[in-house]
């Protein structure tokens, strides 16, 4: 029984070892590496430090796979992949390493993002060391997926002229990308972009007062403080969407799509129905 333990112990540690082995200097020195010599990896543009290994933009223990705007709330978001069980300086009983995502928002659409309210923000998560596990539905615990968000405060349209604006993130392991910076140099890391698109504006009460004078329309201004909506957002009827889409290739079971649902859930459920719907389509209506 002893020497079985100690089989196991002694393999536990080879093992151990062999993990510690599979993580390259270049990552689980960084931070002492860019601390002797900030151009260790050829990243700093016109520093009379020579560059040691250049690396740029490795992804191998990390990445940024996805981007996504929540318009209703006006959250950017970031998707990241932590993709090793090793290489995050520690378990979660350390403290670890932090993945950085800047993220950059093109407002003025010029294609670029130089401005200074174009930097919109950073977020970081805590990575730990995180074994892959055995088990049932547990032997592809990899890539663990974290979600990184900003909020945005952006200036709105009204809904006849869409917002489109071109986003960017920048994912950097261990140092926080420089403010104001969107071509900083990665690392250990990846930078993403993306479209999104800004929700519109609301026509407000509060607007009516550059086009109305609310004495002689015997208005009270208090009215405007409270920022009702005047309108709501439009439903468009199936048959008027077949009217907008007739020239586009939208099939119906697109633009007519819960309807069509309803009906194929009803036959699901009585497929008797389906003989009384071949001879009248219109029998849920």
């Amino acid at each position: 029984m002893a020497t079985k333990k100690a089989a196991k112990k002694s393999a536990k540690k080879v093992a151990t070892k062999r993990v510690v082995r599979e993580v390259e200097k270049e990552r689980a020195e960084f931070r002492q590496l860019i601390s002797s010599n900030p151009n260790y990896f050829g990243t700093v543009k016109g520093s009379k430090l020579k560059a040691v290994k250049k690396v740029s933009g490795n992804t191998k223990y990390e990445q940024l796979d996805c981007l996504g705007f929540y318009p209703e709330v006006d959250l950017l978001e970031a998707i990241l992949q932590v993709k090793l069980p090793n290489g995050y300086s520690g378990t979660l009983c350390n403290k670890g390493s932090f993945e950085y995502v800047r993220f950059f928002v093109d407002w003025d659409g010029d294609g670029d993002f130089d401005d200074p309210s174009e930097d919109v923000g950073l977020a970081s998560v805590n990575v730990h060391d995180i074994a892959n596990a055995d088990g049932p539905c547990l032997e592809a615990t990899k890539p663990l997926s974290y979600a990184l968000s900003v909020k945005l405060d952006p200036s709105r349209e009204y809904c006849k002229t869409p917002k489109l604006v071109k986003v960017r993130a920048i994912l950097s392991w261990e140092t926080p990308p420089t403010p104001g910076d969107p071509n900083y140099p990665v690392v250990w890391g990846n930078v993403l972009e993306g479209w999104i698109q800004i929700r519109p504006r609301t026509y407000l009460l509060a607007y009516l007062k550059d086009y109305i004078d609310f004495k002689k329309a015997k208005i009270d201004p208090e009215m405007l403080v409270s920022d009702l909506p005047v309108t709501e957002a439009k439903v468009v009827p199936p048959k008027e969407l077949e009217k907008i889409y007739e020239k586009h290739d939208v099939p119906p079971h697109r633009f007519d799509f819960q309807k069509i649902a309803s009906i194929a859930y009803a036959i699901a459920k009585t497929p008797s129905l389906l003989e009384i719907y071949q001879t009248d389509s219109g029998f849920l209506e």
